[in-house]
């Protein structure tokens, strides 16, 4: 939510606390990835790929409930 509303500095805090986060997902199994791609926060994606290399791959093959990545929504939008 705060990398929604563009407190980026803040999500930030907040996953060097919790990285597990990252991979957190909402009803649509969406993750934060997911969602800042589909909007084109470019900023938020790059700041989220950069948190952890530990969750970087998974993050990148995580899929939604049709079945898309962050990267087919970010193509996408």
């Amino acid at each position: 939510m705060a990398a929604h509303y563009g407190r980026s500095h803040f999500a930030s805090e907040v996953l060097k606390i919790t990285p597990a986060l990252l991979c957190h997902q909402n009803k649509k199994n969406e993750t934060a990835l997911h969602i800042e791609a589909n909007e084109g926060r470019i900023e938020v994606v790059h700041l989220l790929l950069s948190m952890e290399e530990h969750y970087k791959e998974m993050l990148m093959t995580m899929t939604d409930e049709n079945g898309d990545t962050a990267l087919h929504k970010s193509v996408r939008s």
